[in-house]
């Protein structure tokens, strides 16, 4: 939902690129919404870089491979 920005925090402005992010900040505004009329408390967690299946991006999949072949692992952001 940011965009291109490489430094984000909770405060950041959402300045999607991709249909993905568009979704992702649709979503957000609908339990926003839905809960507000409802009168829920809610709370929205942005996940980034999660892992499943054969994935190659996610952090816990990079570190699983620097520890399988013995390489170099960088976290960057």
């Amino acid at each position: 939902v940011y965009g291109l920005s490489e430094n984000t925090d909770e405060a950041s402005s959402c300045n999607p690129i991709s249909m993905n992010g568009h979704t992702k900040l649709f979503n957000e505004k609908i339990v926003e919404d839905f809960c507000k009329i409802e009168n829920i408390n809610y709370l929205i967690l942005r996940l980034f870089n999660t892992y499943g299946g054969r994935d190659t991006f996610s952090v816990i999949s990079k570190l699983i491979n620097a520890a399988k072949y013995k390489g170099e692992f960088t976290l960057v952001n």
